[in-house]
């Protein structure tokens, strides 16, 4: 059993030495979000490192509610 366990180690080990070679991010990736509107570029600026950047419109739900005196609409 111990055998099948280090023998699986290695093999996992060896395979994720080999994860990262090349080139691994797009010249440009553009993106357009919908749900929280708003859009974002990703840059390459490195064969694994990129800058993001990003402009989007944010808002808040509020759930209270507004205090006004029910004595300011009586007639009287």
């Amino acid at each position: 059993m111990k055998k099948i366990t280090l023998l699986s180690a290695i093999l996992m080990f060896s395979f994720s030495l080999f994860a990262q070679n090349g080139r691994q991010v797009e010249d440009g990736l553009f993106k357009a979000n919908l749900l929280a509107p708003g859009v974002s570029y990703e840059l390459g600026i490195g064969s694994k490192t990129t800058l993001n950047l990003e402009a989007f419109l944010g808002f808040e739900l509020n759930g209270g509610q507004i205090d006004i005196p029910i004595s300011d609409y009586i007639l009287g």
